[in-house]
């Protein structure tokens, strides 16, 4: 039994109440607090806000008419037509006047909070363009338990909308990293296939190519001293500079390629292994010098 089922078997054994959402919440409208101008920049301070999925339409440098949301004060800001919501706990101004400003009435609620996640289980999607909160949504009911049960429910919830955002910024950024290392290992690339055709005499072409081939595994990685050993033309060893920050492998690894291993002590990025392969593979096919990984 969850912590939560024990309080409401404890403090509501009897079932839990359900209440008008209109009983719980008051509403303000905007127009005090409506931007007058839409000559935005990213380097004025206050935020212009729309409860719809792009919520920051830009920053306005007005000081008149903010509504003064805050951590302790924060508000549900409601758009009266698509019945889209969101949570601020910040200075901001509206940019539509269908927006309404929603906060707890006195000794309902626990927190603004509780009324926040409960809103995000109605399923209701407006059939007309016409105002929503007042002849419709306010008479949606949800539960409300004892105080105590709100809080750990709030609670709850908070652990998980914390973890869920921390886990989509590393997904972002996770993202960005890849994109730019694609980008910068298809340019090492195709700057590769330029030289290597570029070289038009035989002879010259076998006596650079372990060299052209340095030159580009030297453009993979590096940083930290990274070290990659083989034979090609010879016996070779490279130091390789110039990695670009990525998450990396903390252990050693080990990736195999037609029954041979190639043992890296740094952890060599996932696409960089999957680059270097593939470049591996097209030059024992192509007639070049075979390798040998240590």
């Amino acid at each position: 039994m969850s912590r939560v089922e024990a309080l409401i078997a404890a403090l509501c054994p009897e079932g839990v109440e359900f209440k008008d959402l209109g009983d719980l919440l008051d509403y303000e409208q905007p127009g005090k607090y409506l931007v007058d101008s839409t000559g935005y920049d990213d380097s004025y301070a206050t935020p212009v806000l729309t409860a719809g999925q792009t919520f920051i339409l830009g920053y306005t440098d007005e000081t008149d008419g903010i509504y003064p949301a805050s951590p302790n004060e924060p508000v549900i800001i409601f758009d009266d037509f698509t019945t889209a919501f969101k949570w601020v706990d910040f200075p901001f101004k509206a940019k539509s006047s269908a927006m309404k400003m929603l906060t707890p009435k006195p000794d309902t609620l626990e927190s603004l909070r509780y009324a926040y996640y409960a809103m995000q289980t109605i399923t209701y999607a407006p059939q007309d363009h016409a105002r929503q909160w007042i002849g419709t949504y306010s008479k949606f009911r949800i539960p409300v338990p004892p105080l105590e049960v709100q809080r750990e429910i709030v609670r709850v919830l908070d652990t998980f909308t914390r973890l869920e955002a921390e886990l989509e910024a590393e997904l972002e950024a996770e993202l960005e990293a890849r994109w730019r290392q694609y980008q910068y290992y298809r340019d090492a690339l195709l700057g590769f296939a330029e030289e290597a055709h570029a070289k038009t005499r035989r002879h010259e072409g076998k006596r650079s190519g372990g060299r052209r081939w340095g030159r580009l595994v030297s453009s993979f990685v590096g940083g930290a001293s990274r070290k990659l050993t083989m034979s090609m033309m010879g016996s070779l060893s490279f130091t390789m500079a110039r990695f670009i920050p990525i998450t990396v492998h903390p252990q050693p690894q080990s990736f195999r390629m037609s029954g041979r291993s190639l043992r890296h002590n740094c952890g060599l990025p996932d696409l960089a292994m999957s680059s270097l392969l593939m470049w591996v593979r097209r030059l024992r096919t192509s007639g070049k010098p075979g390798m040998a990984w240590n």
